[in-house]
């Protein structure tokens, strides 16, 4: 009874093919017993060996390409003929639907990535209360500037006691008002400080040491 051809990507085929593999190695490992003295039998068997791999997986993959190349035709074909049964109508419907699709997908990345990046909190922690009771931070430049803030921009402190206020982000104590609140970095140690203008801010807000701070910028109301 006639065999049949071991189908692709089956249990037969690769059980065929391994076995054809080992089949070939041994072929080659016999010949070169015959011919190459026991010296050099070695080396050159490996040799061989070696491109008989690599001949036999090129073979292989080749098979595997060709294969799904035909699928992809059949499907473009499958494709290519329900599109051209279909009316101009539904022609007219489906470039719409996909070229709609299409734009708001891409305009809906394009308009969400900043506003994701403004909306995003920064939490640190009150390391220490200086001599003056400025509340300073274990916050760097680094942080508020991935996030787009400037000096001028106002920012809410949450504090673990619950408490929130608004504070000015500036360079010095005195761009802004005394009593007025106000976040800096330290000209010594690059800190963020979260203090009052001529004021003890850890006094009045019962704020201590190790507690915990969230960030967030305070968004300006729109001209309209």
């Amino acid at each position: 009874m006639r065999q049949s051809k071991p189908s692709f990507l089956s249990e037969p085929f690769n059980s065929w093919f391994f076995n054809y593999f080992r089949k070939g190695i041994a072929s080659w490992s016999s010949l070169l017993q015959r011919r190459v003295p026991q010296a050099e039998n070695r080396n050159y068997g490996r040799i061989e060996c070696l491109c008989l791999f690599f001949l036999l997986t090129f073979t292989y993959l080749s098979t595997i390409l060709k294969t799904v190349s035909k699928r992809l035709m059949e499907v473009c074909i499958i494709v290519k003929f329900y599109y051209q049964s279909c009316s101009d109508y539904w022609k007219l419907a489906c470039i719409a639907v996909l070229m709609t699709t299409s734009f708001l997908i891409g305009c809906s990345q394009k308009t969400n990535a900043p506003e994701i990046s403004q909306a995003v909190s920064l939490t640190g922690t009150i390391v220490e209360i200086d001599d003056h009771g400025n509340a300073v931070t274990d916050l760097f430049i680094a942080p508020f500037t991935e996030r787009g803030w400037e000096l001028g921009d106002t920012l809410e402190a949450t504090f673990a006691t619950g408490q929130k206020i608004q504070i000015k982000f500036v360079e010095n104590y005195g761009d802004v008002p005394d009593g007025e609140y106000l976040g800096r970095f330290s000209t010594s140690t690059k800190q963020f400080k979260i203090a009052i203008n001529m004021g003890n801010i850890a006094e009045s807000l019962k704020l201590k040491s190790e507690s915990e701070v969230v960030l967030q910028k305070v968004e300006a109301p729109s001209a309209d």
